[in-house]
């Protein structure tokens, strides 16, 4: 049982998701990543005995770096509209402080 999980995707896979979906409630942003990303089965799997509810999920949008600028608007946005999506760049450490702030708060809500 996981009291916390953390998924790393590379942005511009996620605006890719999210693009060719009708996602716009923030219940449905995480598990639509999810599954999407990671298969139906095996997102299952690792919520076993689980509610959504309960697990802290957090998803990590790697390589903001090699977006453009409207791409970029748009992860911007979405870290604005859903609490548990940061961006980063581990290039050139955007985003990072913001990372460790929601994550140490959230480890803090365990």
């Amino acid at each position: 049982m996981a009291d916390m999980l953390i998924f790393i995707l590379e942005a511009s896979r996620a605006l890719e998701l999210l693009s060719s979906s009708n996602t716009h409630n923030t219940n449905e942003l995480v598990p639509k990543l999810l599954s999407e990303e990671l298969g139906e089965s095996y997102l299952k799997s690792i919520m076993a005995n689980q509610s959504e509810e309960t697990v802290k999920a957090l998803i990590l949008l790697n390589k903001i770096d090699l977006l453009s600028n409207e791409e970029l608007v748009k992860i911007k946005q979405m870290e604005q509209r859903y609490p548990s999506v940061c961006a980063v760049s581990c290039i050139d450490g955007t985003g990072m402080q913001k990372f460790l702030n929601v994550l140490s708060e959230r480890i803090k809500e365990l």
